[in-house]
């Protein structure tokens, strides 16, 4: 019986193949008709006769549509191409799908596939199969979303990419939204050839740096010159993109040096804000309505940032209660946070289970982290995620902050100097070569700020100058948040220029390219 099985599933596919190949040769709209009907009942057939169905099985089987939108048998349907190796090209405009905005689609890759890893998008597993679909040299061809390049999400994405494939060509259309219907969508178009042994090669690697017309993205596609657009030829050697951002740009040399014998902000030393899950419900316009007892779990909330050295004044409130400041599982003993809470308990329990915390009391927040990022009397430097330029915010005061700010704190350095180092001409040069970017914009979440290249060794008499002016700045802002301290920042940059060692002409290089 085994051995009639083997015999159907054999015949299945030589009739498979045979018509598939006379499907594509033919003109005649009637015999591809026929044709395809010859396909679907040998496919049906292979599946009837693989091992493992049983008889009802077998049964339901027979009355199955195929083809059907459950499957798709690519491996027979395309066997002569994998025969020879795989496909001489892959052109695809793959789903842009995040794992928080449709979990079920991810069912299946998720458990099965080496390409998945955590805040990916579901288009990174098609870039990756598509890869793997490759004949040798052949060319992936897609038009897909530009963040993948440093996004941490896409971490092995851009180490297939490095590992198996020669880039061939990036069009980076930044804000142009080449899918009009879809305006939020910053796309670019990239060629990947199969091949992992050519090293030390370049590629052709093209930007809009700005603007949305039409024209600009045409001149883009032709390779014109015009102020909008940047073109360059990245040298692309493997091992030195092992785990690294793709940021391609013409500043290798200085950004080198700025790299040199320098270390970096730890994992514990950086936080970001406080999740709360179901915002509305924990963030308030105003605490006067609560008890003095319950105020003591009612803090200052905090969005953004109004530039640098500066805050906007408080004008939230967050009710921020966690395992780690509130004992017991009732509010029996606050009666108005009681009454705020209770008319939610049932969607705020839900949300426990979807974020997975469900023993955790529902008027706790979902994400309290390390409160000594945010207490009064605790020094802090504060940075906004998203930004046209970096901005950072020295302050002791009480400041939870949401989850668009990031947070540092450190013994290593004085806090002031590093606030100083850190908004800095030299730094904001260093971010927009080497950080994240979602258009015009910098996003300046914990990877980019773990990569940020500090002074190692310094001495006491070399922070000092930078503290003073920091000082000086602070009591500015202080005074007048609108007060103009560009000349106190730019002896800042001085003195962080020598702390790097820059030469005069790398020092216009920073300064040309940060106006």
């Amino acid at each position: 019986d085994n051995q009639h099985n083997v015999e159907m599933i054999q015949d299945a596919l030589k009739n498979i193949q045979h018509a598939i190949k006379e499907y594509y040769l033919t003109d005649d709209h009637d015999k591809k008709i026929y044709l395809r009907e010859i396909v679907n009942n040998n496919v049906r057939s292979y599946i009837l006769n693989l091992k493992g169905f049983t008889p009802d099985i077998k049964k339901k089987m027979e009355d199955l549509p195929i083809p059907n939108n459950q499957f798709f048998l690519w491996h027979i349907y395309f066997k002569e191409v994998f025969d020879r190796g795989g496909f001489d090209i892959v052109i695809g405009n793959p789903p842009y799908i995040k794992e928080y905005e449709n979990k079920k689609a991810f069912d299946g890759f998720r458990e099965t596939s080496p390409y998945y890893m955590g805040k990916m998008d579901l288009w990174y597993g098609f870039a990756c199969n598509g890869i793997d679909m490759l004949a040798s040299n052949g060319i992936l061809a897609f038009i897909a979303q530009n963040n993948w390049t440093t996004s941490s999400g896409a971490k092995k994405l851009r180490q297939k990419i490095i590992q198996d494939t020669k880039i061939v060509q990036m069009i980076d259309f930044n804000e142009y939204m080449v899918f009009k219907e879809s305006a939020s969508i910053q796309t670019m178009i990239m060629l990947f050839a199969r091949n992992n042994s050519e090293d030390n090669y370049t590629f052709d690697y093209r930007k809009l740096e700005v603007g949305k017309k039409d024209e600009y993205a045409f001149a883009l596609l032709g390779k014109k010159a015009i102020p909008e657009t940047k073109y360059l030829t990245p040298q692309i050697i493997r091992e030195q993109y092992k785990d690294k951002l793709f940021t391609f740009n013409d500043n290798e040399a200085i950004l080198q040096k700025i790299y040199e014998g320098k270390t970096h902000l730890t994992e514990d030393e950086v936080g970001q804000g406080i999740v709360p899950a179901l915002d509305d419900y924990f963030i308030l316009n105003s605490k006067d309505k609560f008890s003095s007892q319950e105020q003591q779990y009612i803090k200052p909330f905090f969005t953004g940032l109004k530039d640098r050295y500066t805050s906007y004044p408080v004008d939230k409130f967050l009710i921020y209660m966690s395992a780690k400041n509130f004992s017991g599982n009732s509010l029996e003993d606050f009666p108005n946070l009681k009454a705020h809470f209770e008319p939610h308990k049932e969607e705020l329990c839900e949300s426990k289970i979807k974020y997975k915390t469900p023993n955790k009391p529902y008027f706790f927040v979902h994400r309290e982290r390390n409160e000594n990022f945010f207490k009064n009397g605790e020094e802090k430097i504060v940075t906004q995620v998203r930004c046209k330029y970096p901005m950072f915010y020295y302050t002791k005061e009480s400041f939870y902050g949401s989850r668009a700010l990031f947070f540092i704190q450190t013994k290593r350095w004085n806090m002031k100097f590093l606030t100083g180092v850190l908004n800095s001409k030299l730094i904001s040069f260093f971010l927009k070569n080497e950080g994240k970017s979602q258009g015009a914009m910098l996003k300046l979440d914990k990877d980019p700020l773990l990569r940020i290249p500090l002074p190692a060794k310094f001495s006491i008499a070399e922070q000092q100058p930078i503290i003073d002016i920091v000082d000086k700045i602070i009591a500015k802002k202080k005074t007048n948040s609108q007060e103009d301290t560009s000349s106190l920042e730019t002896q800042i940059d001085t003195l962080v220029y020598k702390l790097y060692d820059l030469t005069p002409e790398e020092i216009a290089q920073v300064e040309n390219t940060t106006k």
